[in-house]
């Protein structure tokens, strides 16, 4: 018999103490239907539009929206490979949008995905927006940081107190909209009953260190934390846009 994994879930998204617009965008898909809660899963998005002109602020959204349109609109076989072709056609319909307009990269975003299918857990990322596995005793960056400082620390040539306070902490690898061909890293999870995803951006990431992270998930119930998670980063300053797409599984249900 066929299992589905429950859940409950919860975001937020906030432009934040300084920035005077939101290029962050959260988005969740969860079929109303179990059977296709079972072909197609659940799919939860966070995106960060990279840099402050109106395109970047836009894109975004523009690659969650279309992700969805794309991953759903057609019968799925092979979950991943479908989440791997509708990112993949997003990025390039950002990376004409940028073209047409004149400016290379203009529209250009990360994206952090969680696509929840049956009891098996598939996260995508391009960029330094993150995903997060939480369960009672640890939590997992599930996610890499596709970021200058990231790469300089994991080659040795800073530490971890120096990444944070690095000048160039804010400089992403890669981004969708920047090229025709993107790469996506993909990664594999079944989590039990209890446990916490957490999606989130750099916005967040910024101010809430994984440990409080933890702590919080512990402490809150999902319709509670996000709202948490976002006092605490504003109250350290809040310089940017911050978001997060939070889900808690439950339990499990028979077809």
């Amino acid at each position: 018999m066929e299992k589905l994994l429950c859940f409950e879930h919860a975001s937020i998204t906030d432009r934040g103490c300084v920035r005077e617009s939101n290029a962050d965008y959260v988005g969740s898909y969860l079929p109303s239907s179990k059977t296709e809660r079972s072909t197609a899963g659940s799919l939860f998005l966070v995106a960060d539009g990279v840099g402050g002109a109106e395109d970047g602020r836009k894109a975004g959204k523009i690659a969650v929206h279309h992700i969805f349109s794309h991953y759903y609109e057609n019968s799925i076989v092979d979950p991943m490979a479908h989440l791997r072709a509708a990112i993949e056609n997003a990025n390039y319909e950002l990376f004409e949008m940028s073209t047409q307009s004149g400016q290379e990269g203009s529209y250009a975003t990360t994206i952090v995905a969680a696509l929840v299918h049956r009891q098996v857990i598939y996260f995508a990322s391009v960029g330094d927006s993150r995903a997060y596995l939480i369960d009672e005793h640890r939590i997992d960056q599930v996610t890499t940081d596709h970021t200058l400082v990231n790469h300089l620390l994991q080659k040795g040539v800073i530490t971890r107190d120096e990444a944070i306070v690095h000048p160039k902490r804010n400089v992403i690898t890669r981004s969708l909209g920047v090229r025709r061909n993107i790469k996506i890293d993909f990664f594999t999870r079944n989590p039990a009953v209890g446990d916490t995803v957490v999606l989130c951006s750099d916005g967040l990431t910024r101010y809430v260190f994984p440990n409080e992270l933890f702590e919080l998930s512990q402490s809150f119930d999902v319709e509670s934390l996000p709202d948490r998670l976002l006092s605490l980063a504003k109250d350290r300053g809040g310089r940017d846009n911050i978001s997060a797409n939070i889900i808690r599984f439950t339990g499990v249900e028979e077809l």
